[in-house]
């Protein structure tokens, strides 16, 4: 049972980690200069995806860890 807490925590964390990086990345907004460029924290979005990826992976191993016991 205590793998399976483990595995629902790390996911949650995960989770709330792409919630925030998604909040970051809102509140930080885009915008395009004199020049044309646009300027965004473009690093947010694969972070965000990446923390998603991992907060699903952790849950989907919660689920099966919790099945076995």
């Amino acid at each position: 049972m205590h793998k399976n807490r483990l595995f629902w925590r790390v996911s949650a964390l995960f989770t709330t980690a792409a919630g925030v990086t998604m909040l970051v990345y809102v509140l930080i907004g885009s915008s395009v200069d004199a020049a044309g460029v646009l300027r965004e924290p473009f690093l947010l979005i694969p972070l965000f995806w990446l923390s998603t990826f991992f907060a699903v992976i952790t849950a989907v191993l919660a689920l099966i860890v919790g099945k076995k016991s």
